[in-house]
């Protein structure tokens, strides 16, 4: 199924600059990983929490809510509560997940990383 999103209902009407065009597509490909449909004043807290979640489980490199200015985690920004306030409106059809099913959901992903990290490393001794 393919990704579909909308930002007309952003209030006040986003500036077509880069960076918003980054954070954009940042935001909207990020509410896959995140299980999250839209983004609402009620919901902004969640949206940080899981992204500073993700952040902190994944590779630096492959946290889906940062912005990446070069090729350093020295130029990478983690979206920030003032930064998603602007996309308040935001909409995609992406899956949604209750907290506690999605953290449920990732540290069995994490698990089975590490578990098949550990087997591997074992088979060479």
């Amino acid at each position: 199924m393919p990704l579909n999103w909308g930002s007309e209902k952003c209030k006040p009407p986003l500036p077509k600059d880069e960076t918003e065009s980054a954070w954009r597509n940042i935001i909207v490909w990020g509410s896959l990983p995140l299980c999250l449909k839209r983004i609402t004043e009620d919901n902004v807290e969640e949206w940080l929490w899981r992204a500073k979640f993700m952040d902190r489980i994944c590779d630096p490199f492959d946290s889906p809510m940062c912005h990446r200015t070069g090729h350093s985690l020295s130029e990478s920004t983690l979206v920030t509560k003032d930064i998603l306030r602007r996309w308040i409106g935001l909409w995609t059809n992406a899956p949604y997940l209750p907290r506690k099913t999605w953290v449920k959901e990732r540290m069995a992903i994490v698990d089975h990383e590490v578990s098949n990290f550990v087997r591997d490393e074992l088979k060479g001794e």
